[in-house]
């Protein structure tokens, strides 16, 4: 064995968003070296269905306990493939990206993806694109960032948005993507 090398070893990832069930593994030779690691998980690998194949999550390391990597939640993000499909000829894309605040004083960046069933006028969008800003900036401050990642996880805001949206106009899809940011990086 070569003077100075340290042997590495397997460390169980584990994410309290999801009642700490292990979300994967990593290998490392140092504990420090696996703090802010970020890793990709599939949703559909954590939840076990097929429906949710489509949606990429994002997780960060924060801390180390007895041989558990502790991450938590930094992204979740639909697959560039899925949202290709999605839009048709006919039809309008409606994203949008905004910072809101958690009730934890958490910021955290939206960006829904609205899909109209048909051609819109740019009147009928834009009060789409205001009426999502402020449903979203009343229900983000509501909820803590971990019961607000796990409202986005189970598409339970996107329905309250979408109920709150069909009075203007019929959507075909509605679905969102999320991305954290702590304080400290704005």
């Amino acid at each position: 064995m070569a003077v100075g090398k340290t042997k590495k070893k397997w460390y169980s990832v584990v994410s309290p968003t999801f009642k700490n069930a292990i979300i994967g593994e990593t290998l490392g030779s140092d504990e420090k070296d696996l703090v802010n690691r970020k890793l990709d998980v599939n949703y559909m690998s954590l939840t076990n269905d097929p429906k949710s194949q489509n949606v990429r999550m994002v997780f960060k390391i924060k801390d180390i306990k007895d041989n558990n990597v502790i991450a938590d939640v930094v992204g979740y993000e639909l697959t560039l493939s899925y949202v290709k499909r999605l839009i048709r000829k006919g039809s309008n894309k409606v994203v949008d990206s905004f910072i809101y605040d958690t009730k934890d004083n958490t910021k955290v960046i939206i960006k829904p993806l609205i899909i109209t069933r048909y051609k819109t006028n740019k009147g009928v969008l834009k009060n789409i694109r205001k009426s999502v800003r402020e449903f979203l900036t009343e229900e983000v401050k509501k909820y803590d960032y971990n019961d607000l990642i796990n409202l986005i996880a189970h598409n339970t805001l996107q329905r309250a948005l979408r109920e709150k949206i069909k009075s203007i106009y019929v959507l075909n899809y509605l679905r969102g993507e999320f991305f954290y940011a702590s304080v400290a990086q704005w």
